[in-house]
C-alpha cells in the first residue's frame, strides 16, 4: 500500500445498510432506492470535502427544505402517482400530461402539505 487509509465509499455503506435494516426495523418502512440515493449524495459530499472543494458535510436543518428523492420504481396510472411503499398511489391533478418515462420524483414538505415534483425528459422545447 502507499500509506493512505482507505475510507468508506457509497458502495461500502450500501452493503452496511443491508445489515443495518435487520437491526433497525423502521428502515424497512423507507424506500431502499431513496436510502441508497442519500448514501451516494453523502459520498459525493465527502469526496468534495477531501478534495478541498467544500466545507465538512453537515446535516440539513429541520427548518430548511424538507424533501426526499425517489430515484426509481414509480409510474403513473389513472391520475395517480404509484410510488414504492404507497401501493394505492397518490392522486394528482394532471395539468400537463405526465409522460410514462419519469426520471425521478422529489417529495417536498411545505408547512403541512406534501408536493411531488416529477422529472422527465422531453424532446419538446419550451
Amino acid at each position: 500500500m502507499n500509506g493512505k487509509k482507505k475510507g468508506l465509499n457509497a458502495f461500502d455503506t450500501m452493503k452496511m445498510l443491508t445489515s443495518l435494516k435487520k437491526e433497525k426495523e423502521w428502515l424497512n418502512e423507507i424506500n431502499s432506492q431513496s436510502l441508497q440515493h442519500s448514501l451516494v449524495e453523502l459520498d459525493k459530499a465527502f469526496r468534495s470535502f477531501f478534495k478541498h472543494n467544500s466545507d465538512y458535510p453537515s446535516f440539513r436543518s429541520g427548518k430548511s427544505n424538507q424533501y426526499f428523492i425517489i430515484p426509481a420504481n414509480f409510474r403513473t396510472k389513472e391520475n395517480k402517482l404509484i410510488l414504492p411503499k404507497f401501493v394505492d398511489g397518490i392522486p394528482f391533478r394532471d395539468k400537463s400530461g405526465i409522460p410514462e418515462e419519469i426520471k425521478q420524483v422529489v417529495i417536498t414538505k411545505d408547512v403541512e402539505r406534501y408536493y411531488a415534483s416529477v422529472f422527465y425528459e422531453s424532446d419538446e422545447t419550451p
